[in-house]
C-alpha cells in the first residue's frame, strides 16, 4: 500500500510528464473517458457493465499505465472494447467502424466517385432508420474543390451533401435496415480539376448526434465510442 502511495505521489507531483514528454496521459486518458462515457438514456445499465470492465483491469495496472505509455494505449483498448460490448447488449443497432484498416485514399484532381470514408450499420431485433448524417471534414482543403459529395447506400447514390462550414450534411433520403440486417455506406467525391495535388485531409463522423438513427419513429443515439474515423484522403497528381 505504501508502495502505491509513492506512485500516485510522483505522478501528482508531474514527475510523469518529465519521463514520457511526448505523451500527455491525462490528457489521454480523459478523452478517452469521454468518447467511452458519451451515452443515451439506455447509459446507466452500461456504466455498470462498464464499471465492472473498469474494476477488473485493477486499479494498480492503471497506476503502473501511467509509467508506461504502452500500457496506457492497452489500458484503453480494452475499455474500449468494452464499452462496444456494453453498447451491443444495450442496443437495437450497432454503428460498424470498416476504416481502420486501410492504408489510405488516393484521388487525382477531376476524378469522379472516389471513395474516401465507409462504415456500417447492423441492425439486431427490430428496423432501423436511417434519415440524416453529417460527415466532419479534418485538414485544410477548400470546399471549392469539391464538385459533388455523394452518400452511396451499396452501389446506389441515395443522398448528394450540402457543404457546412467542415461538415458535410446528407439528409433527405431514407434508408432502411430491416431486422438482422447489415448495410455498408460510403462517401464519395467528386473533385474539380483545379485541387492541388498534395493535399491531405480525412472524414469522420465525430458524435453520436451526427448520424441520425429511428428506431420505432424515435430518434437514438449510438453508445459507440467516437469518433469513428476514416482513412486519410491524399490528392495525388503530377
Amino acid at each position: 500500500m505504501g508502495k502505491s502511495k509513492k506512485k500516485m505521489k510522483k505522478i501528482e507531483k508531474g514527475e510523469i510528464v518529465k519521463q514520457t514528454p511526448n505523451l500527455n496521459i491525462k490528457e489521454i486518458w480523459k478523452e478517452q473517458k469521454r468518447h467511452i462515457f458519451a451515452f443515451d438514456r439506455k447509459g446507466w445499465s452500461v456504466a455498470v457493465i462498464l464499471t465492472a470492465a473498469f474494476g477488473a483491469l485493477g486499479i494498480q495496472s492503471i497506476i503502473d499505465s501511467k509509467i508506461n505509455p504502452q500500457t496506457v494505449k492497452a489500458s484503453i483498448s480494452t475499455l474500449k472494447s468494452a464499452a462496444r460490448e456494453a453498447y451491443k447488449i444495450s442496443s437495437d443497432f450497432d454503428i460498424i467502424e470498416i476504416e481502420a484498416g486501410k492504408r489510405g485514399h488516393y484521388i487525382a484532381p477531376g476524378e469522379i466517385d472516389a471513395g474516401a470514408f465507409s462504415f456500417g450499420v447492423r441492425a439486431d431485433k427490430k428496423t432501423v432508420v436511417l434519415k440524416e448524417i453529417r460527415i466532419t471534414k479534418i485538414g485544410k482543403i477548400n470546399d471549392e474543390d469539391f464538385a459533388k459529395v455523394k452518400l452511396y447506400e451499396g452501389d446506389n447514390v441515395i443522398a448528394e451533401a450540402k457543404i457546412q462550414g467542415e461538415k458535410f450534411h446528407f439528409n433527405r433520403f431514407i434508408s432502411v435496415l430491416q431486422p438482422n440486417t447489415y448495410k455498408e455506406y460510403f462517401v464519395k467525391l467528386d473533385l474539380k480539376k483545379e485541387t492541388k495535388p498534395g493535399v491531405r485531409f480525412k472524414l469522420e463522423i465525430s458524435n453520436p448526434y451526427d448520424i441520425g438513427l429511428y428506431v420505432d419513429d424515435k430518434p437514438v443515439n449510438s453508445l459507440d465510442t467516437y469518433p469513428i474515423e476514416g482513412a486519410y484522403v491524399t490528392v495525388v497528381g503530377s
